[in-house]
């Protein structure tokens, strides 16, 4: 198995073929892949070949379809598309995971087959998390703007205001110190000393 060093280094050389043509100083793509093909390629780990036009041609769509990443010997065109998925389950997994949002993929992955949606067996908890990883929908994620806002933390200054009370240091007599406190940042910005008489 290739490292991930040897799968970088092929494919910035497969990207060098094919950047004349990205940075538009190519005409003709069909006679730049042949001017290519007619001369042999060095490329890390595989030595000197020489590659088809068809092949050329390949790197550039590859490109093209996923970028660098698409280059990389062993990249799967069908990346982040589940096999074993079909639509119709796609979308009752999906369904699942709306509803339970913040639940993990081990989580739903059970749900779903108390559920009846999935058999034991049926797809595997790394292909369930490749496919709610690739899925990316926009109602599972909550975006910044859809965060829910937790209890005492407002947006703005000066929303909300709170008191406190707890027990000073002794002076002579039993004190309380009531604080009226700034939500943004904690500050004390009032406080006044309270002396309790003993009974």
């Amino acid at each position: 198995m290739l490292s991930e060093e040897v799968r970088n280094a092929i494919a910035l050389k497969r990207f060098s073929l094919i950047s004349p043509i990205l940075n538009g100083q190519v005409n003709n793509r069909k006679d730049y892949y042949a001017q290519i093909s007619s001369k042999p390629v060095e490329m890390p780990h595989y030595g000197i070949r020489k590659y088809s036009p068809k092949t050329i041609e390949s790197w550039y769509c590859d490109y093209m379809r996923g970028g660098l990443d698409a280059l990389k010997p062993g990249y799967r065109k069908d990346r982040g598309n589940c096999r074993k998925i079909d639509t119709e389950l796609a979308e009752k997994i999906l369904e699942t995971k709306r509803k339970y949002s913040k639940a993990p993929t081990t989580i739903i992955y059970d749900k779903l087959i108390k559920k009846g949606i999935l058999k034991e067996g049926q797809i595997s908890l790394t292909t369930l998390y490749r496919f709610l990883k690739f899925s990316n929908h926009e109602s599972i994620y909550e975006t910044e703007e859809k965060k829910e806002i937790k209890r005492f933390a407002h947006q703005y200054i000066n929303e909300l205001w709170y008191g406190d009370l707890m027990y000073g240091p002794y002076i002579q007599e039993e004190a309380y110190l009531p604080c009226s406190i700034r939500t943004m940042g904690r500050f004390t910005v009032h406080s006044s000393l309270n002396l309790c008489a003993r009974t």
